[in-house]
Order: structure tokens, then C-alpha cells, then sequence
């Protein structure tokens, strides 16, 4: 068989058609991959037990909150935990990756910059590999702009104070949207607003942004951790005032603005969907395979 069997273990079914999940299903079957999703939140336990023990290639977690210390210990290699929270933020996670972590041949951080963290918590290979958006829900819908400013996302006391920043120049609309309906508000906002987690991260919600089509401002993090560039695929911001002045400028520069979001929108498609994040596991899981393979044949 040349492609691979993966056992996911993620809430499939109680994140429904709105999480990252439904995504990655929506790639594996793009990819043509056979594969099957143990949901802990709502399924029983044996199931689990049951499907560890069944020829699969891959054994896939994402996030494991729900899953025992035991539990991780049991897997066949090769697995790998995609954890998908930025745990120098969210400080309460590292509980789970203190227990789990280590019992996985591969750790994939969302943020680059917790990746020496993951390691004094105990796991033994630790990568960066960044949230994807997926092209069967966030998509350009060419409809008209009818927002200058808009955000959507999870309000802060972080993100409250970017809002009212803004609306020293302009209007800013905060929406709180989900699903089809966010993807419709993306698309007819001029520009996005966003705020990421911490200094390294780069959110969910860019990746969705730039897949739109939409022109996306947001906060600045140093360049050896961006995954877009500056003025070509989106725009950063370091300070309020900045802020401001971006908004100003590229309200006023239509033709400049768009340029950007359709670069950005190009390279999100072609670099950044879950089935290229898949495949990324793939290959890393091929080359563990083959350095086990070896160090066998030494012993």
C-alpha cells in the first residue's frame, strides 16, 4: 500500500463541521488516505484500546487532552501529537504534554517558539508544524466589501484594547460569528484585524484570513518565526500608533491592499492547507521509520 492507514485521535465528532478536524478529514480524503478518528470526548474508552491493536501505519493525535498517561504509553510506533495551543500562553496545558508528551515518537508545536518548553516537559522529538485552513470552507466568495475594519475571533483585554485603538481612525466591527458565517464576514471586510497569542504565534484565524482573499493587519512577531512576509502576503503592526497609520494608508491605497491579499491568498493555498501539513507527517514519519529501520539492523 503507498499510502498510509492513520488512526486519528481527536474530537471528530464534538468539534463537528466547525473544527480544525472536519479540515483534516475533508484533506485525508483530498489525499486519498484511509483513516479512522477515535473521539475521547464521546466515545468510550475501549474503542480506543480496540484500534491501537489494529495494523494501522500512524497513530495521529491532536491535542489528547482526554488521553491517560497509560493510555499514551500503549501506542504502537510510530505516533505523533499535534498540539494545537500555544502552552507558553495557556501555562495550565503543559500539564498534559508533562504527561503525555513523552510517550510519542513526535511532538509537533502550532508556535516555534515553544519548542525548547516541549522539551523540559520531557518529549523526546519536538517540530514546528503551524496550523492549515482548508479550502472546503474558507475560500474567496468575490463578494463585495462592505465592512472597512472588521475582527473576528475570541475577545481579550489584549484585543479589546487593539479594537479601541483602532477606532481612534476608523470603524471597527467585532463580530461574533462562527462557521459559514465567519467565512462570509472575512470576505466582505476590507481589512482583517489580528492579534495572535504571545510573541512567536501565528494563529488559526491567519491562515483563514489569507485563504479568503482578504487583506490581513496584524500583530508583529520577529522574522525568524514569520511564515509570511511583510508588505508582500499581509501586513504587521508593532504599536498602536502604527496601527492606525497602516489602516489610514491602506483604506486609502485600494489597488496596494488587494495586491497583498491576493498574494497572500496564493501562498496560503499553495503552502498551508492541511494536506500539505499532512504530508509533512508523512515524510518526518518515513525518515523515523528509516532511522529505526536502521538502528535495528545495527543492534
Amino acid at each position: 500500500r503507498s499510502l498510509p492507514k492513520i488512526h486519528f485521535i481527536a474530537p471528530r465528532i464534538a468539534t463537528g463541521e466547525d473544527g480544525s478536524e472536519a479540515r483534516i478529514e475533508y484533506a485525508l480524503r483530498q489525499l486519498g488516505i484511509e483513516h479512522t478518528f477515535t473521539d475521547l470526548r464521546v466515545e468510550r474508552f475501549y474503542n480506543y484500546w480496540n484500534r491501537i491493536k489494529e495494523p494501522y501505519d500512524l497513530h495521529f493525535g491532536i491535542k489528547c487532552e482526554a488521553l491517560t498517561k497509560d493510555m499514551a504509553k500503549s501506542l504502537p510506533s510510530p505516533s505523533v501529537l499535534w498540539f494545537p495551543d500555544n502552552i507558553r500562553v495557556y501555562t495550565s496545558l503543559q500539564n498534559i504534554i508533562w504527561r503525555i508528551g513523552r510517550h510519542f515518537d513526535i511532538v509537533y508545536s502550532f508556535d516555534a517558539g515553544s519548542i525548547d518548553l516541549y522539551y523540559e516537559l520531557g518529549c523526546k522529538d519536538v517540530r514546528h508544524l503551524p496550523p492549515a485552513t482548508e479550502t472546503d470552507r474558507y475560500r474567496k466568495l468575490n463578494t463585495p466589501k462592505r465592512y472597512d475594519v472588521g475582527f473576528v475571533g475570541t475577545l481579550d483585554i489584549e484585543r479589546m484594547n487593539i479594537i479601541k485603538a483602532a477606532q481612534r481612525v476608523c470603524n471597527v466591527t467585532d463580530f461574533h460569528v462562527h462557521g459559514d458565517e465567519s467565512v462570509k464576514i472575512i470576505n466582505e471586510v476590507k481589512i482583517m484585524l489580528n492579534c495572535g497569542r504571545g510573541d512567536t504565534d501565528i494563529n488559526q484565524r491567519t491562515f483563514e484570513t489569507l485563504a479568503c482573499g482578504t487583506f490581513l493587519l496584524t500583530n508583529w512577531i520577529p522574522e525568524e518565526y514569520q511564515l509570511f512576509r511583510d508588505g508582500e502576503h499581509l501586513v504587521y503592526w508593532k504599536d498602536y500608533d502604527e496601527l492606525c497609520d497602516k489602516i489610514v494608508y491602506y483604506l486609502e491605497h485600494e489597488d496596494e491592499r488587494e495586491a497583498i491579499a491576493a498574494n497572500g491568498y496564493n501562498e496560503a493555498i499553495s503552502k498551508h492547507l492541511h494536506r500539505h501539513r499532512i504530508a509533512k507527517v508523512i515524510e518526518d514519519v518515513k525518515e523515523l521509520r528509516y532511522q529505526q529501520k536502521n538502528m535495528s539492523d545495527i543492534d
